[in-house]
């Protein structure tokens, strides 16, 4: 997808990592964790990200900012975006992996509130592994994500800056999903056939509160009646 829009470029490893994280489902305990990490790929949505363009790239050095504006219309369910890199190799045995540190802050431009990436707790010991995401600075991982449920509607700015740079400049990806609530139909679609005598899967995605209820119904076509799905 992004080769056919770019005129046969291939996109960056960052590029197709923070796509990636940025259309995973959301599993387990609310956002990233050491169970299943930032969810279930969704491949469809990887591509949806792709073919719309919803994705910035660029770089920075020691101290410098790099920043990105948002739109979020209202009635949204999510802001999400993850920022990634390709960080270069540690010295062998170096007390710490991380390179070159970027960080991420979104900042709603009309109130100037701001929110950090999610971070866990890196205490070798099970009940810490298990403690909810929390925000705060991440100076460990090349992959930080911050998501905010129920944006405002209003102007957003990622701002992306080098925190610690020492090796010259360090380019970046990051990508954006803004999520409106309600229902979407996945599969099958108009162009798909649903086989006789076999087991078809139906899917759907929901953005909104967990606890809502709904009701699967079908009507053959040239039927008048709908039926439920039991």
């Amino acid at each position: 997808a992004h080769r056919d829009q770019h005129t046969g470029a291939l996109p960056s490893a960052a590029l197709v990592k923070a796509v990636l994280l940025n259309s995973a489902d959301d599993l387990g305990r609310p956002e990233v964790d050491f169970v299943s990490g930032f969810g279930q790929a969704d491949a469809l949505g990887a591509l949806q990200t792709m073919r719309d363009g919803r994705f910035f790239g660029a770089a920075v050095a020691q101290g410098a900012s790099q920043v990105f504006t948002l739109t979020v219309p209202a009635g949204q369910q999510q802001l999400k975006a993850p920022l990634t890199w390709a960080d270069p190799e540690a010295a062998a045995n170096a007390a710490h992996a991380l390179v070159n540190d970027l960080d991420l802050e979104l900042v709603a431009v009309g109130t100037g509130q701001r929110w950090l990436p999610w971070g866990l707790s890196t205490a070798p010991n099970a009940d810490s592994l298990a403690l909810p995401a929390r925000r705060r600075s991440d100076h460990i991982n090349n992959v930080e994500q911050i998501t905010l449920a129920l944006p405002a509607p209003g102007t957003y700015e990622l701002r992306v800056r080098g925190y610690a740079v020492p090796q010259g400049v360090q380019a970046f990806s990051l990508a954006y999903e803004i999520t409106a609530s309600g229902l979407t139909w996945v599969s099958p679609t108009r162009a798909d056939n649903l086989k006789p005598d076999a087991d078809n899967t139906l899917r759907w995605q929901w953005r909104g509160p967990a606890s809502t209820t709904a009701r699967l119904e079908y009507r053959p076509v040239g039927r008048p009646q709908w039926r439920v799905l039991n």
